[in-house]
């Protein structure tokens, strides 16, 4: 399963199932986000050639987390920029989470492991974090739609 969260014009979240296969390499966020996630296909006797990437100075307004769990069972909420919530995921071994704006908590269900990518520098909790006082869930109910195989969920 993959899913992609919006919330009116902006990409929220990326939710990727262990089970999830694509044929081939693909990107699933837009080339305008500061963090890039692509799932890479590749066949027997391929490889990807030596290679570095180039330095570039960038003002990261808003930072991102990717969450991938390695064992364990947890349920991931997801909250749009105005604190609403837009999903709940329960994840399990090779689930991951794209998280790209808007708010977000976890409930762990089992004594679980996640790997957890940030962009840094980390400049501590009191610096990097908001506590939210999260909305209920908005009524009207969430619109799916296919896009390039992708099910994406839309509030308005």
């Amino acid at each position: 399963m993959l899913e992609i969260l919006t919330s009116g014009d902006q990409m929220i979240a990326i939710f990727i199932g262990a089970t999830h296969s694509p044929e081939k390499t693909s990107f699933l966020t837009p080339l305008s986000e500061p963090i890039q996630l692509g799932i890479g296909v590749f066949k027997k006797g391929g490889c990807v050639e030596p290679h570095r990437h180039r330095g570039k100075a960038a003002v990261v307004e808003e930072f991102q987390e990717f969450i991938m769990v390695k064992r364990g069972k947890v349920i991931a909420s997801v909250y749009d920029t105005s604190d609403t919530l837009l999903k709940e995921f329960e994840m399990g071994p090779g689930d991951s989470l794209l998280l790209l704006r808007g708010g977000h908590a976890f409930h762990f269900l089992e004594d679980t492991e996640f790997l957890e990518l940030k962009q840094g520098p980390y400049l501590g909790r009191e610096n990097m974090k908001t506590l939210i006082n999260p909305r209920p869930v908005v009524e009207k109910p969430a619109v799916h739609q296919a896009v390039l195989g992708v099910e994406s969920t839309t509030r308005n």
